[in-house]
């Protein structure tokens, strides 16, 4: 049911900007079935509907458990960054492969 959902919102997202992909797909903070929208995104991404995906505002448990049970591993990490904040989410990614993407 989500990844039928996720998929119909992603087409509908790509109908109203007028394109045929989405360069990068975000999975915005890990509530409810947060796998099956994973799913629905991998999906996509092997479809060639959107070229990277990702997460936003995981906590470090949450990241490396989708990072460590998924077909496909986040390719960005999106976080809010901080003098503080920066440096601890560095240090805890920095045994992952993921890549941190960060706003101000």
């Amino acid at each position: 049911m989500v990844i039928r959902s996720v998929k119909k919102s992603v087409f509908e997202s790509m109908k109203k900007l007028q394109v045929n992909y989405i360069d990068l797909m975000l999975l915005h903070q890990p509530f409810s079935d947060y796998y099956g929208v994973w799913q629905a995104l991998e999906d996509l991404y092997e479809e060639g509907k959107v070229r990277a995906i990702g997460i936003s505002n995981f906590y470090l448990d949450r990241m490396v458990d989708i990072a460590s049970f998924s077909r496909i591993k986040p390719m960005v990490n999106q976080i809010i960054s901080s003098a503080r904040r920066s440096h601890k989410m560095e240090a805890e990614v920095r045994h992952t492969s993921l890549s941190l993407g960060a706003i101000r």
